[in-house]
């Protein structure tokens, strides 16, 4: 335990800060010995390795947040972060009291406005408060309620006693949604379903552009005109924010006794409104010793700790201060409590804090056990926030007695679905059956790149009768993208192979594909999705290994993950609207691609061995000479890649695949009747010409033939788009 633990007493002396395990060295709480005596029994090898497994465990399931545009893995500490009942019920019953108030003062200042009649809170402070939103007066949420889920911050203080820092009733993306006939509906490859409760991810002034900002791309137009209809709950309301105010955070303790007539349960940190004239001087004589925040501030943006910050900040925020004083507020400093962290190979104190959950069903408010407890991974930082370097434990809530949370026998009387969504496999959101869509195309993408270029720098390297120039033109146009300035085989595999930034490169069409199926997480199987995700990290150590190994080593393993998350999707995905759109994508892909390749092989200036290269590019040298047991030319591997009946990857079978699919997805009236005909009359059309096209010798009709094919996929999937993936109005 001392070699665990390490300097962890000396670090957190002089601190004065509420150890969470400790009551003095080597003396733990109560409720923290049980997990001590199961850290004694491991190592430090034995912390990193677990430590370890459970980052990449994170990573492959792709559990992380964005920050800047950017993603980062999730950090999860190893060690949990333990509460007694006795703790437990200090903070249950003060959360469920202050979700109480602010629901009172929400109802109240989008109705009576009572509060700011009898000066509880002032009404100038209020009203020109730019969160505060009146056009949300006179809409009555269902059951009165306006914060179905509140994330309310607490911290320990030097003394033990939590204390709460700062309320989250806000926003604690997206559906495809549109108004019509005064309700609100969600657009589905099943025809618009209307729409009760929306459970929002957007601030206000992005929520609706007819009401709030115009520009708005994520937002539903009327839906706020919905809900004061009272046909649609928004959860959580518009005009939350006024209450996420940190001013108005500081009188909430009134506002408790205001409305529940109750002293409350958690108090605050002390708050100074430096709009108050004795509150600011006070305060812009001590800024170095206080903690500076803006009203509106969040994820800790914004915030100055005083005692960090130099000389030159502290100038800069007084001026500010004193330019708009209600534009902030300040604190002392509250030295969090501590907890042990793995931190630098080593169990060291870092601060934390506490946001437990509270839902509100209108009937009672419920704190779900638990909660997010946040750590400042830095030594000595306040700052939890995860996007300012900050990390997270799991928070364990313990109690007297073993308690049942459920009981197997609710299994056995569930029933199958009989809903027509789910029934049927029809019913499948919009925006779900476009990213799975482009997920297979992209997939099938990189597949086709990955075996075209190996077989291209094959041939040029191998055939010294080959035009490097003219096959790589042959190629960049194959590909649909510009003539490069230079045709060196190296920068072709740059562009084509390892560019993310290219989405018809290998590396490209990965991430993109990874991108869409985050988007239809739900849709796709927990295997499939670890094996996309552990693709896409290893794209960076595979493109960094060709120097050394060459190129072909990468193109193998892009085949054999394209190929192995096609068998896990065949495994894994229920035969439904979900897969048929994935297929949708994929086989679309492969009939655009085969006729893009073709079309290059017959500008080709070295033909016989083009030939040979497009049948191994596609995968089919085999299944050719099986088929007709002779040399490749070009009628014949024409008429093979694009009229065999049971090549899988024809051009033929690809797009029968196609009107197939489109049958089952319009097999009922319950699709759009815009969907009726279009795509699918499209992919008939491409499939009757196939079935009786004839390739001579010559190939006179085949140019044109491979011109309407690439246009008839177009039109098809602009067809889709329209019909199935865009909003109508």
């Amino acid at each position: 335990m001392a070699d665990l633990f390490g300097d962890y007493a000396d670090e957190l002396a002089g601190r004065g800060a509420w150890d969470e395990v400790f009551e003095a060295p080597d003396t733990p709480r109560g409720h923290y010995c049980g997990l001590l005596d199961s850290l004694r029994l491991l190592t430090r090898d034995e912390i990193a390795k677990r430590t370890a497994r459970l980052d990449r465990s994170f990573q492959n399931a792709g559990i992380t947040f964005d920050h800047d545009g950017t993603e980062h893995a999730w950090p999860l500490d190893l060690i949990p972060r333990l509460l007694s009942p006795a703790e437990w019920d200090v903070i249950e019953r003060g959360v469920i009291q202050r979700v109480k108030a602010l629901e009172a003062f929400l109802s109240d200042i989008h109705g009576a406005r009572e509060a700011l009649a009898d000066r509880v809170v002032p009404e100038d402070m209020i009203i020109g408060d730019p969160p505060f939103r009146d056009m949300a007066r006179g809409v009555a949420p269902a059951g009165g309620v306006r914060v179905h889920v509140a994330g309310i911050d607490l911290v320990r203080d030097e003394q033990g006693e939590f204390r709460v820092l700062e309320d989250n009733v806000r926003v604690p993306s997206g559906v495809s949604l549109v108004v019509h006939d005064d309700r609100l509906y969600m657009r589905t490859t099943a025809g618009d379903k209307a729409v009760d409760v929306v459970y929002r991810r957007v601030d206000d002034e992005w929520l609706d552009p007819r009401w709030f900002r115009p520009e708005s791309r994520v937002g539903c137009p009327g839906i706020l005109d919905v809900a004061r209809a009272g046909r649609v709950t928004i959860a959580n309301a518009v005009g939350n924010g006024v209450a996420d105010d940190k001013l108005v955070y500081s009188y909430v303790p009134d506002l408790i006794r205001y409305y529940l007539g109750e002293k409350p349960v958690l108090d605050n940190v002390r708050t100074f409104r430096l709009a108050d004239p004795d509150h600011r001087a006070y305060v812009l004589d001590r800024l170095d010793t206080l903690v500076i925040k803006p009203v509106d501030g969040s994820g800790g943006k914004g915030i100055v700790i005083g005692t960090q910050a130099t000389d030159a900040h502290l100038d800069l925020l007084r001026r500010q201060i004193v330019a708009n004083p209600r534009g902030w507020v300040a604190q002392p400093v509250v030295a969090l409590s501590t907890a042990p962290t793995l931190a630098d190979g080593a169990i060291s104190p870092r601060h934390i804090d506490l946001r437990p959950f509270a839902i509100n069903d209108g009937q009672q408010i419920r704190v779900l056990p638990g909660g997010l407890t946040r750590v400042a991974l830095r030594r000595g930082g306040l700052i939890v926030n995860s996007s300012q370097g900050g990390g997270s434990k799991d928070t364990w809530v313990l109690t007297h007695e073993p308690q049942v949370v459920g009981q197997f026998s609710q299994w056995s009387q569930r029933k199958r679905p009989t809903t027509d969504t789910q029934g049927d496999g029809h019913g499948l959101l919009s925006r779900i059956a476009e990213s799975l869509f482009w997920m297979g195309r992209y997939l099938e993408r990189a597949e086709h790149t990955a075996r075209l270029l190996d077989v291209h720098l094959q041939r040029v390297i191998d055939d010294p009768w080959v035009d490097e120039g003219q096959a790589t033109l042959a190629l960049l146009e194959a590909m649909g993208l510009p003539a490069a300035e230079s045709h060196d085989e190296h920068q072709i595999a740059e562009r084509l192979g390892y560019d993310r930034d290219n989405p018809s490169s290998d590396a490209g069409a990965l991430a993109a594909a990874r991108d869409n199926a985050r988007g239809a997480r739900d849709a796709v199987s927990s295997e499939f999705w670890e094996c996309l995700n552990t693709t896409w990290l290893e794209l960076p150590a595979r493109i960094n290994a060709v120097p050394r190994h060459g190129p072909h080593g990468f193109f193998r393993f892009v085949r054999q993950r394209t190929a192995m998350l096609t068998g896990l999707m065949d495994a894994t995905l229920t035969r439904d609207d979900s897969r048929r759109f994935v297929e949708l994508g994929w086989n679309l892909e492969r009939v655009d691609m085969t006729a893009r390749l073709l079309t290059s092989c017959l500008t080709d200036p070295a033909p016989a061995s083009s030939w040979v290269s497009l049948l191994r590019a596609c995968g089919a040298h085999e299944a050719f000479l099986r088929t007709y047991r002779r040399g490749a030319d070009g009628p014949t591997v024409a008429e093979f890649l694009l009229l065999d009946r049971l090549f899988p990857r024809s051009a033929y079978s690809a797009m029968r695949t196609v009107e197939r699919l489109l049958a089952e997805i319009e097999r009922d009236d319950r699709t759009p009747a815009r969907s009726h005909g279009g795509a699918r009359r499209i992919a008939g059309r491409a499939r009757t010409v196939l079935e009786f096209q004839v390739v001579d010798e010559a190939m006179g009709d085949v140019p044109e033939l491979l011109t309407n094919l690439n246009q008839m996929c177009s039109q098809i999937s602009d067809e889709l788009t329209k019909c199935y993936f865009v909003a109508r109005a």
